[in-house]
This record gives C-alpha cells, structure tokens and sequence, in this order.
C-alpha cells in the first residue's frame, strides 16, 4: 500500500465579491470518475477565464501534502485487524497422522566395556593349523609379476606360508614386519600394505617405470609371527616393455629419394617417455656422428623456425614430405620424440 497522502486540492484565486451583471454558475470540482472529465474541466476554465478568474499556478500537478506519523498511524487504527495466516497452525491444515509405537525391544541391552579385557580361547580349528606349521620352515608360496613383461606393472604381491603380521587393521600393519627389498624403486614411490597376514603388497604411486629390470629379495632368516624361519636366501626379478619406436622421418616411403646432405634433419618418435641426451647418444649411423637440434623438442620455437627455414623449398619439390615434418613439429607427442641431426658436409649422401 502506497504512502496515504491528503486529498490534493486545486487552489485558485476568486474574487471576494462578484459583479451582479456576471453569469452566475454553480461548478464543482471535478473528480475522476466523470465520464467526461477533460471536456467538463476545459469548458470550465473557459468560462472562468470569461469572468475574470484566474488560477494561480499553470502547472497540472496536484499540490500534495504529506502526513504526519500520526495521521498516518490514525488511518491505519481504522483498518480491520489482520487475519492469522495457516501456516501457523499447520497441524490444522495438514491433519497430520499421529507418530507410530516404536517396536519393542526383542532382547535385552547389557553394558560392556569395549574393547573387553576377556582373554578368549583361540578356536579349536585355529590351534590345529598352528600346531601344524608351528616349527615349521617359513616359504614363500605365491608372487608376482615375474619374467619379461608387455604392460605396465602397477604393483608387486608376495603371498607367505606363515601369519607374517597379527591380525589388526590394515592401517595399523601397514609398514610393520615387512621383510621385502626391491631394487630400483620406482621413480615416483609408493608403499607397501598387508592384505590380511600372510599376503605383501607394494603399490606405486604411479606405475613401475617403463624399460627397467626390477629386482625382489627377502633375506635369509626372516621369522613369521608363529616362529618359522626362511632357512635360503628369495629372489625373482621382471623387466617392464622396452622403448620402442614408432615414427620416423624421413622414412621408408623417402628412401633414395631425398639427399641427406641437402636436408639433414631427423625425427624419432617412441612409446614412452624419454630424456632426448641419453637417447640420442644410442642412435648410431655408418656415416657421422649425430646430435640433437637445440633440445631436441618441438615445444621449442628457436627448433622450429631451424627446422621449418631449412625446409622451406621442399614446399614445391616434395610436397607430402613437407607437410610429413610440419605435422610433426605441431602435434608430436610430449616427451616422447626428439629432432637431431647428422653431420654429412662434403658428402653426397643419399637416406638408405
């Protein structure tokens, strides 16, 4: 509701007496509601205007004249009294059901300490597997990953014959009693846990690095938890996929046709990442010694502007060749490819 104002009012100057010889009208103010407003107003200040009255302002805004607090609080006394909304008495609209009987207790609750100081008897069953492999020498019964491998190897597992750690929660066991050494550990790290008490795991953070022979040894005389000794030294090892290569330029398709001499510039691209100075230093040629081209890598611009000006003029003569090594120099794979070169001055060198 809009601030209540007093009634606007339309002031004008009349003259105190009026001659007798004046036409004599009985006029109102007008209000909204006439029908014909806009006429009845403009036929009356014509025939005012006649008789000599005058207003005293031209402007057709209404004179408004703001209230008082008090009046203001006096027009709302008479309004009725607010009706009570029914949110606030939802249980009257709602009719809500009333809350079900919790179901009866079917046995009765008896305090414990926890955990119980109760020293209880080991099972029957348990005592005769103990008593079987008490004394008894320490082996390793299962282990894993073994030999030469073909894919990544995410973790190790070696399985014991004997309880290595006592039974808890893997947390609480995680690097107690672990009788394991590998050797290289992997770049990235990682950590050994127990899955229950005779089976070791060492998970990596990563993976097992790539191109890199392992090693697993547990010592001579490791003791379980019941006792058994490994009476000999254990060890296996496995080997995870060597590098391979998977593109070259320029390659078989250029063979005989592109004079090494004239553009001495390789690419070789592998599985797995690599450090461009070591592998460089494998790649061997009948004719020169080889060497990177800057770092080695198409993430750097100085290497590709070396690359893309030596190149320039096989735009016209070997077209597919041309766009071969920009291809490269835009989407090689990162860490994974290198650019160098070979040195053939002053000799007539054709790619075999």
């Amino acid at each position: 509701m809009t601030p209540l104002h007093q009634p606007s009012k339309r002031r004008t100057n009349y003259p105190q007496e009026v001659p007798e010889e004046a036409l004599k009208l009985q006029v109102r103010e007008p209000t909204m509601d006439d029908s014909r407003d806009k006429l009845l107003l403009l036929l009356l200040e014509n025939a005012l205007s006649s008789l000599g009255f005058k207003e005293t302002s031209k402007s057709s805004s209404p004179v408004v004249d703001e209230l008082s607090m008090h009046e203001t609080n006096q027009l709302l006394n008479r309004m009725p009294p607010i009706q009570k909304e029914l949110d606030d008495h939802p249980q009257d609209v709602f009719m809500r059901k009333e809350k079900s009987l919790k179901p009866p207790l079917a046995a009765q609750i008896v305090p414990i300490e926890f955990p119980p100081q109760v020293q209880f008897e080991k099972p029957k069953e348990l005592k005769e597997e103990e008593a079987k492999i008490s004394g008894s020498e320490l082996t390793i019964l299962r282990y894993s990953p073994e030999g030469e491998l073909d894919r990544s190897v995410p973790s190790i597992t070696i399985t014991f014959s004997q309880p290595m750690v006592p039974v808890s929660s893997v947390s609480n066991v995680e690097n107690e009693n672990v009788p394991v050494e590998i050797s290289p550990l992997p770049k990235k790290g990682g950590k050994f846990k127990w899955l229950g008490t005779r089976t070791l795991v060492y998970e990596a953070n990563y993976r097992f690095d790539m191109s890199t022979k392992y090693t697993v040894s547990i010592k001579k005389g490791t003791t379980s938890q019941i006792g058994g000794v490994l009476k000999n030294h254990f060890s296996f090892s496995f080997a995870t996929p060597r590098l391979s290569l998977l593109d070259s330029l320029p390659g078989v398709s250029w063979n005989g046709h592109m004079p090494v001499n004239e553009f001495p510039v390789f690419y070789a691209e592998f599985d797995q990442d690599i450090e461009p100075t070591t592998v460089v230093s494998f790649i061997s040629t009948p004719f020169h010694s080889t060497s990177l081209i800057l770092d080695g890598t198409s993430s750097n611009p100085l290497l590709k502007e070396h690359v893309k000006k030596m190149m320039k003029d096989y735009n016209k003569r070997n077209p597919s060749l041309y766009k071969a090594y920009e291809s490269k120099l835009e989407s090689a794979p990162h860490s994974r490819h290198l650019w160098f070169t070979m040195d053939v001055q002053n000799h007539n060198l054709v790619n075999a």
